[in-house]
């Protein structure tokens, strides 16, 4: 079976370019190809499986803005401040500045809070003694002392 492969533009590379200038103008620091490159992995994906920078754009969704005025859907749906957020992330060794696209920092966000909702769980007092005589239960049950 042979996998079929993207056939980017003849001026896919100039069309990149281009994307990256204004990617970087929006998102207020330079952006490369290796930025975008990253953040595909994330998503097994690369530059080389998008025929142009159209569907690049569309798979990538909405650049941060350099005044983080576009996370009001993050804040609001995980209800964080900015500066809870930069916490958040500071907390697990990442800064803002470490994201170039929303969708990134929404799944980034939704991992930390997830993780910690639900490692979040009251245990029973009584776990250890019922485990200990169920095990010697079934040890007894088994034949062994």
């Amino acid at each position: 079976m042979q996998l079929a492969s993207a056939a980017p533009s003849k001026n896919f590379e100039k069309e990149l370019t281009k994307y990256l200038k204004e990617v970087s103008l929006v998102r207020g620091f330079e952006v490369t190809k290796d930025d975008i490159e990253t953040s595909l992995s994330f998503y097994d994906e690369s530059i080389e499986n998008f025929e142009s920078i159209g569907d690049l754009k569309e798979a990538l969704g909405e650049v941060i803005k350099a005044d983080l005025s576009n996370l009001d859907a993050i804040y609001e749906d995980y209800n964080l401040t900015n500066e809870s957020l930069i916490n958040l992330l500071h907390e697990n060794g990442e800064e803002l500045d470490d994201y170039i696209f929303i969708w990134d920092l929404d799944e980034t966000v939704y991992f930390y809070t997830e993780e910690t909702e639900e490692g979040d769980f009251e245990r029973d007092p009584n776990f250890d003694k019922e485990l200990v005589n169920y095990l010697a239960k079934v040890s007894k049950e088994r034949g062994f002392k």
